[in-house]
């Protein structure tokens, strides 16, 4: 009996280390104005001019990513004409995004798999 808790025991162990040791594929990048972006596929190409305080949470295993940026007023314009609406809400390609206009904020979501 003794030697049966042992290995379960072990099991667990192992089990829980390979867990933490796995590698993350969660990323995340800050990104201080649109001069500052590394353009990875993760982050639209229509940023704004004047898109600024850039955030993105990232996922290589599901192809997912998510964000925000600021934005100045003089900039709204030239940047919603961009976006198409659809059941899913406001697109440009495969992003799909929330316009804050009172805030001048963007929050934006990508999956290359689900939206058409």
């Amino acid at each position: 009996m003794k030697k049966v808790v042992v290995v379960l025991v072990s099991i667990v162990l192992y089990v829980l280390l390979f867990y933490f040791l796995m590698p993350k594929h969660n990323h995340s990048a800050y990104y201080a104005n649109k001069a500052d972006v590394i353009t990875t596929g993760w982050i639209p190409n229509i940023l704004p001019e004047s898109a600024y305080d850039i955030k993105v949470e990232y996922n290589t295993d599901s192809n997912e990513s998510n964000g925000s940026f600021r934005y100045l007023e003089e900039d709204e314009s030239s940047f919603l004409e961009h976006l198409k609406v659809n059941e899913n809400g406001c697109v440009w390609e495969n992003f799909v995004f929330e316009v804050d206009t009172q805030n001048n904020i963007v929050f934006f979501k990508l999956n290359r798999e689900t939206i058409p």
